[in-house]
């Protein structure tokens, strides 16, 4: 049963830590072009999936994109058959400990993540003095979960956040065959 709080720390500990395996890796089991205003991204494999980091060429920009693929049979198999609410919840806690005056709140525009419309919350916070702003959500999709997060510094965001999206829109996911190595 879904109980939030053993969740919460079972998936900030398997995610966040980045607890690594010592097993060959799939390529990616996505296909995505991140906009321009970022790099290739820093690849961080957890016990139940891999975060795709995107990073502005300036390192002390706020800017990020996040991609964390996780399959649906370790999600499974550690925390039961999660919603999208649920999954996105788990995320929305790991940012919630990570900020100051944090909010969140639902929103009526869906997150497009290709042809599948995601659930997003709109969360606002502070960090490191930096008023901030960000989108997470998270669905499964053809046998994994994809979380969804980008941020940006509150003043910025109306800027950055359109080419997030647009490129979003492009995501694809590969057939089984295609994400082995």
């Amino acid at each position: 049963m879904w109980r939030p709080a053993v969740l919460t720390s079972a998936m900030t500990v398997a995610l966040a830590a980045g607890l690594l395996h010592s097993v060959a890796r799939a390529a990616a089991p996505f296909s995505f072009t991140a906009p321009a205003t970022f790099r290739a991204p820093l690849i961080s494999h957890a016990r139940m999936g891999t975060t795709y980091a995107y990073l502005p060429d300036d390192s002390a920009e706020t800017l990020r994109l996040t991609i964390t693929a996780m399959p649906a049979s370790e999600v499974r198999a550690h925390l039961g058959r999660l919603s999208s609410a649920e999954c996105t919840a788990l995320f929305v806690d790991a940012l919630r400990d990570a900020h100051q005056q944090f909010f969140v709140a639902a929103q009526e525009r869906s997150l497009s993540l290709g042809a599948h419309a995601l659930v997003q919350r709109r969360w606002t916070g502070e960090k490191d003095g930096k008023a901030v702003t960000g989108i997470v959500a998270c669905a499964e999709i053809d046998g994994y979960y994809y979380a969804v997060d980008f941020i940006d510094e509150l003043h910025d965001a109306l800027h950055s956040f359109p080419s997030i999206r647009t490129s979003l829109r492009r995501f694809s996911t590969r057939s089984r065959a295609d994400a082995r190595p």
